[in-house]
């Protein structure tokens, strides 16, 4: 019981970090906290019973179960939202399970700076989010809204952005891929290490 409250609490601190974040570059807290799991759940059964792929995808990265965020009370209108897909969610959680394990397990001082580069690494590869400043009309992966957000603005030269973005648009998925499993990677090479020096 412990080690499950120790982990949902770890769980909810990485939200609050990352929900912390984006009130700080945006200049504004949260206002407004949305459970969305229930929504639209008659079509993504039908979407599911002729073509299973799809509503997968679309259930796991494209529709959000809690999202937390700024509306403007002047417009009603969002002016950021951090969005936890379900793929997110669950991501995260076993992260913070993860993370409470190891440090029960007492791990070297050496590998504490992995670990937690690991952790960040993760968190950023499920990190969807809308910032009504860059123009994104839906939740998007946290390196694009950063792209995006300098395409456009009026401060940097937009046509290079713009090619940058252009350009990296179609290996975002593989990117995102990438941060995940290099921070998969490092967490093995951090657990190997440990079991390693226990023997010994």
């Amino acid at each position: 019981m412990t080690y499950l409250i120790q982990s949902l609490s770890l769980f909810t601190g990485i939200v609050f970090i990352e929900a912390g974040l984006l009130s700080l570059i945006t200049w504004s807290l949260p206002n407004q906290l949305d459970f969305t799991l229930g929504e639209n759940l008659s079509f993504f059964f039908e979407l599911f019973s002729s073509n299973p792929s799809a509503a997968l995808d679309l259930i796991l990265i494209h529709k959000p179960v809690i999202v937390i965020q700024r509306i403007d009370s002047l417009s009603s209108s969002q002016v950021w939202g951090l969005y936890l897909m379900p793929i997110t969610v669950l991501t995260l959680l076993l992260l913070a399970a993860f993370l409470t394990w190891i440090k029960q397990t007492s791990p070297i001082p050496r590998t504490w700076g992995w670990i937690c580069l690991s952790a960040i690494l993760l968190s950023i590869s499920v990190f969807y989010l809308r910032v009504q400043s860059c123009c994104t009309a839906n939740p998007s992966w946290l390196l694009e809204v950063m792209i995006l957000s300098r395409v456009y603005s009026p401060l940097l030269d937009t046509i290079f952005w713009q090619d940058v973005y252009m350009l990296i648009l179609p290996w975002l998925k593989s990117i995102q891929l990438l941060f995940a499993s290099s921070s998969l990677l490092i967490f093995y090479l951090c657990v190997s290490t440990q079991k390693d020096i226990t023997r010994k």
